[in-house]
């Protein structure tokens, strides 16, 4: 009798806490859906798997990373020894430590969101598009994960608007010579925050109130604990681990 109750009691927990990830994920995307353009979730393992090329990855499915580029190169620059100035610099060893970052946030924060606006094409040359951007990471637990050492190589912390927030950046990449993104994390209750700005020049690096707006007006909303958050077909959307 004691056994059965026992798992009754994981069992309840264990609803308790998808429901809770359920509105969670619900809250953050009506916040990112409010101030960008474009939203997608992600399974984090998904793009682990991805990075890995692992069993559980088809290579057709490597369209389905591209929301989360500018996410996927920012945690890179958490993992490198030094800035890379090329993509050549990227070292093997580097891209094996995204992947055992990954995993390690998969951990704790089991889906991303991403939100995505003010697009712009390279500035010369080929490349890809940029964009303003924010990565929402949806905890798996009430309790809040250390990240401290996930952060500490390469980021520093800095206070945006009172609240203490890591910060990095990622130097220039191709069609975006001489600009620097930037990008701001912290942790706001149950999420993990990562905003990232457009490319920038070098006059506008130290520009904390400009580059971080988002990122603030994102974390205030997600402390703010909103009790009905509205998302048009929220009940069918939800029914997917990954959507667009």
């Amino acid at each position: 009798m004691k056994y059965i109750s026992t798992v009754i009691l994981f069992a309840v927990l264990a609803l308790m806490a998808n429901a809770q990830a359920s509105s969670d994920t619900q809250q953050a995307a009506a916040v990112l859906f409010s101030r960008y353009g474009s939203v997608a979730l992600t399974p984090t393992s998904f793009l682990a798997s991805a990075q890995a090329h692992d069993e559980h990855f088809i290579g057709g499915q490597v369209v389905m990373q591209w929301p989360y580029q500018t996410f996927l190169s920012g945690l890179l620059m958490l993992g490198m020894d030094q800035l890379p100035t090329t993509p050549e610099e990227v070292t093997p060893v580097a891209m094996q430590r995204l992947i055992v970052h990954l995993r390690v946030l998969s951990d704790f924060y089991p889906s991303f969101l991403v939100g995505a606006k003010d697009f712009v094409g390279p500035k010369e040359g080929l490349g890809m598009a940029a964009s303003n951007q924010c990565s929402v990471g949806i905890s798996n637990t009430s309790v809040q994960a250390d990240m401290v050492a996930f952060f500490t190589k390469r980021a520093t912390k800095q206070d945006v608007n009172g609240r203490a927030v890591w910060v990095w950046r990622m130097p220039p990449y191709e069609g975006f010579a001489n600009l620097t993104t930037m990008f701001y994390a912290a942790q706001v209750n149950n999420y993990l925050v990562i905003c990232s700005t457009l490319p920038l020049p070098p006059d506008k690096l130290s520009d904390v109130v400009a580059n971080t707006k988002d990122f603030v007006a994102v974390a205030t909303a997600l402390s703010a604990h909103a009790t009905k958050p509205t998302v048009i077909d929220w009940d069918e959307i939800s029914k997917h681990s990954y959507w667009v």
